[in-house]
């Protein structure tokens, strides 16, 4: 069986996701278990067929764009890209194997 690998997009965002103490300092206690939450639910995965498209992950391709999101409360999400196992982006929910997660933000 394969599983999702999880990457950050930058060396910081990397850092506060891979360090309890800084997620909870830029994100609160509430939000930063979600996100924990969430990037579980990716390594778990084989693709994004199995993140399902209703709430609470809600995932859905943003429009005009190549990005996803999964949602981690009523105005948060986290917003990333997904690649095929040859490292390419793709769009297609059932060949992602690899995210990597571009930003989490407040989208209101």
């Amino acid at each position: 069986m394969y599983y999702m690998e999880v990457k950050a997009a930058t060396k910081k965002l990397s850092k506060v996701l891979s360090d309890e103490d800084l997620l909870q300092k830029n994100y609160g206690k509430l939000l930063s278990k979600k996100i924990k939450l969430r990037i579980v639910e990716f390594y778990k995965a084989e693709s994004l067929v199995e993140i399902s498209h209703l709430p609470p992950p809600r995932l859905h391709l943003l429009q005009g764009t190549r990005e996803f999101a999964v949602d981690i409360s009523r105005n948060w999400r986290i917003v990333f890209e997904a690649y095929n196992e040859e490292g390419n982006v793709t769009i297609k929910k059932n060949d992602a194997r690899i995210i990597k997660i571009t930003r989490i933000e407040d989208y209101h």
